[in-house]
C-alpha cells in the first residue's frame, strides 16, 4: 500500500509508480561487523520515497546482523555505504571484490548487478545532510531505472551543487561523485 496520494491529474502520480515499483533494497552500512539500516530510519524514508520497501526486517540504524539474516531477507538491490569501500579501492573495485566473496556472490543483488556504492559528495548523501535531496532522486533512478529514464542524475547533481553549494561541478566530477569515486 502506498502512503502518498496521487499528484495533480494528468501527471504520473506517486501512487501509480510507487505501487508498480516494489524493489526490496537493503542498505549495508559496514561489512565488519555487518550492519544494516532498518525501518524507522532516514534510510527507510529515502528507500520508501524512492519507491522501494526496505528489505531489512529490523528497526533502527546500524543494526548488527548476520549473513543468514540478509540471505533470508533476499534483497533484490543492495546499496553499500561509501564507508564499505576498502582502503584505496574505488567503489567498483569494492563491488568486484564482494562479487568474489562466497556469501555475497550468491546474493541475487550481486549476481544480477544490482549492488551499488552510495554516492558521497560534500557529505554522505544517504545520511543527515543537504545532499539528501539528491539521495532520493539517485535512489529512485537506481531502484526503478525503467520508471525514471528521463532523470539525468549527473545534471541534477551539477544543478544542485551550483544552486545550493555555489560550486560548478564538471560532468566528470559529478560522475565521480555518483560512482562513489574519490575526486580526481
Amino acid at each position: 500500500m502506498c502512503r502518498r496520494p496521487s499528484t495533480t491529474p494528468g501527471r504520473r502520480g506517486w501512487r501509480r509508480w510507487c505501487c508498480r515499483a516494489r524493489s526490496h533494497p537493503l542498505r549495508a552500512g559496514q561489512l565488519n561487523p555487518l550492519t544494516v539500516d532498518g525501518t524507522n530510519t532516514i534510510i527507510d524514508d529515502w528507500i520508501t520515497l524512492a519507491g522501494g520497501r526496505n528489505a531489512a526486517q529490523i528497526s533502527g540504524n546500524g543494526k548488527q546482523v548476520t549473513k543468514e539474516q540478509i540471505a533470508s531477507w533476499s534483497p533484490d538491490v543492495i546499496v553499500f555505504a561509501s564507508s564499505t569501500i576498502a582502503g584505496n579501492d574505488t567503489g567498483q573495485q569494492t563491488l568486484d571484490k564482494l562479487a568474489t566473496d562466497p556469501f555475497w556472490a550468491n546474493e541475487p543483488a550481486l549476481r544480477n548487478h544490482r549492488a551499488y556504492i552510495n554516492p558521497s559528495g560534500v557529505f554522505l548523501w544517504d545520511r543527515y545532510g543537504v545532499e539528501g535531496a539528491l539521495q532520493i532522486q539517485w535512489a529512485a533512478r537506481t531502484l526503478n531505472p525503467d520508471l525514471f529514464t528521463d532523470l539525468n542524475i549527473v545534471q541534477k547533481t551539477k544543478t544542485f551543487y551550483h544552486d545550493f553549494l555555489h560550486y560548478d561541478l564538471t560532468d566528470a566530477e559529478a560522475t565521480r561523485i555518483i560512482n562513489a569515486q574519490d575526486p580526481a
